[in-house]
């Protein structure tokens, strides 16, 4: 990150410590619906059906890691920034930090992509998704973490102007060349990501059109109580697709701009500093780097609102929990009354 000025390093961490924070937060809420998950796992974690339950468990899951290990990476190159030495100034355990959070980045991607197969499959063919194409998946992923654990096992060092996503650099923190063998690795295993995000809206392209024509086949029946229940099984497919596209645009916004400004600093590497003023650099990382953050916090926030039997049980689960809490208010608000009255009656 740019430390040219106070100001600029200043405002750099204060925004390294809020996506700590939201990082943490949205671990926490992730672990709640875990808790969740594993107490209904007879009616939320079924998969004679579909596999959407036991994938979302899963992504859960990796949400609890990443963002426990983006608040960890956001503190430790808060502490190298400051003066002192921190953690990141090793250069085997930034490299693999880094690597680690790619290979999580590389799960979250995964996951999402099977949640958009597993609607498609399931509106076209009223089954679940075949066990070669979860087989695809899982090399896929498996591909890509080894791709960018011996991409960050190669690397000198990491440099950390992009968090949460590390890149390789030299000893003294210049760029390696874009053909170094740690930056193709990197560049290829980015290729999949694009790959992935291109593959996800295609298929939810096709989700749509198959939905578009149960809904037109719904028109063209003449049996009131079929039509009915067909418009009804649209709708419910029809929420269930939302869900799951609200839940990839959330990838493309919170990692996109972030892939794309490691890109380019492999490719360009004095591209921003040649075009950008020093607080515009400091403005753009610092959106960078905060914008990721929310994404644990995406992910059980949409299921929570799309998913009515998840919402239902986690409701369920911590209502005891929001009523003890507005008991201990109500006794406070109490409490601090009567001894306003106490001290009047003295007055």
């Amino acid at each position: 990150m740019a430390k040219e000025s106070g100001h600029v390093t200043s405002l750099e961490v204060s925004f390294s410590h809020a996506a700590a924070a939201i990082s943490l937060l949205g671990a926490l809420l992730n672990l709640l619906f875990i808790r969740t998950l594993l107490k209904h796992r007879a009616t939320l974690l079924t998969w004679s059906t579909s596999y959407i339950g036991v994938t979302v468990f899963i992504l859960s899951i990796v949400s609890v890691f990443h963002g426990s290990l983006m608040a960890a990476e956001c503190e430790l190159w808060t502490a190298s920034s400051t003066g002192s030495t921190g953690l990141l100034d090793n250069p085997t355990l930034s490299s693999a930090l880094a690597g680690m959070g790619y290979c999580l980045l590389a799960f979250v991607f995964t996951c999402n992509f099977m949640l958009a197969l597993e609607r498609y499959w399931t509106i076209k063919y009223s089954e679940k998704l075949p066990r070669a194409a979860i087989i695809a998946l899982i090399t896929t992923c498996g591909s890509m973490c080894c791709i960018f654990i011996i991409a960050f096992s190669l690397s000198p060092s990491t440099s950390w102007d992009y968090l949460p996503m590390g890149k390789p650099v030299d000893m003294d923190n210049s760029p390696l060349p874009w053909h170094h063998i740690s930056n193709m690795l990197l560049l290829l295993g980015q290729l999949v990501f694009v790959a992935e995000v291109i593959g996800i809206c295609v298929v939810y392209e096709n989700t749509y059109f198959n939905i578009a024509a149960l809904y037109e086949m719904s028109h063209d029946t003449n049996e009131e109580e079929a039509q009915e229940r067909c418009q009804a099984e649209v709708q419910v497919q029809r929420s269930i697709l939302l869900r799951c596209i609200f839940m990839s645009i959330g990838i493309v916004v919170f990692y996109v701009p972030n892939l794309v400004l490691v890109t380019v600093a492999i490719v360009r590497p004095f591209f921003f500093s040649e075009h950008l003023s020093e607080l515009s650099y400091a403005w753009m990382v610092c959106m960078t780097t905060i914008i990721p953050a929310f994404d644990p916090l995406w992910t059980p926030v949409l299921i929570l609102m799309f998913q009515e039997n998840f919402g239902t049980a986690f409701v369920k689960d911590y209502s005891c929990i929001f009523r003890h809490l507005g008991g201990r208010r109500d006794d406070e608000k109490t409490r601090t009354a009567v001894e306003g009255v106490q001290l009047d009656s003295k007055e």
